[in-house]
């Protein structure tokens, strides 16, 4: 019951579980920011996180970030490297998996 009450809090939170360094979740972030599904569309925002997608082993997200990439300015990547540098997950932020069991 403890394992299915985790994955509902991480489906409920695609941008907790994509921070933890779950690629899928990366992927999914990018295509919402990209087509600005229930959040405000930014291809900066898409980019990143298809970055981080692939990062975390996901390769299909690779051309569309390099798609989203060729429209970008280099302000715009330089403001995207730096969102990439703040989400990337870090062992030390992962309270998901230290956590004991209730």
């Amino acid at each position: 019951a403890r394992a299915e009450h985790d994955l509902g809090q991480q489906q409920a939170r695609p941008d907790l579980a994509a921070r933890q360094g779950f690629g899928l979740a990366c992927f999914h972030l990018g295509q919402m920011y990209l087509e600005g599904q229930g959040v405000q569309q930014s291809y900066i925002d898409a980019y990143a996180w298809f970055h981080l997608a692939a990062h975390y082993g996901l390769s299909e997200s690779e051309p569309i970030r390099d798609e989203i990439a060729a429209t970008l300015s280099s302000a715009d990547l330089t403001r995207a490297n730096d969102k990439i540098r703040e989400w990337r997950w870090k062992p030390k932020d992962n309270d998901f998996f230290s956590r004991s069991p209730a």
